[in-house]
């Protein structure tokens, strides 16, 4: 699954469907857009497309409200989304331990 945020009139997502990827979850502030998602999701793959209308730069703030309140609304917006930690990406260490060897 992949979680896409800000998608706006999504470009990206459209990219996404061509190449083969089927479950998306898009984190869309915008209210337009994510009117004009919700529908091109519904004449595309409506199981397994979600459109969130939420603001990804206040998720901070939902995991406070979360422990101050004992909620899981975090933990509900990211269920389906697989964790995975940098060291896993290939593309970002090399041989010297960082992004790109700098030393040339």
């Amino acid at each position: 699954m992949f979680f896409e945020v800000n998608p706006g009139p999504g470009f990206l997502t459209r990219a996404l469907i061509r190449d083969g990827v089927v479950k998306l979850k898009l984190l869309e502030r915008n209210k337009e857009f994510t009117a004009g998602l919700e529908r091109f999701c519904d004449k595309k793959l409506t199981k397994t497309i979600e459109v969130v209308q939420k603001d990804f730069f206040k998720l901070a703030q939902m995991m406070y409200v979360d422990k101050i309140t004992l909620s899981d609304n975090l933990d509900r917006l990211c269920d389906g989304v697989e964790t995975r930690h940098w060291v896993e990406f290939s593309f970002l260490s090399s041989s010297t331990g960082g992004f790109c060897d700098c030393s040339s």
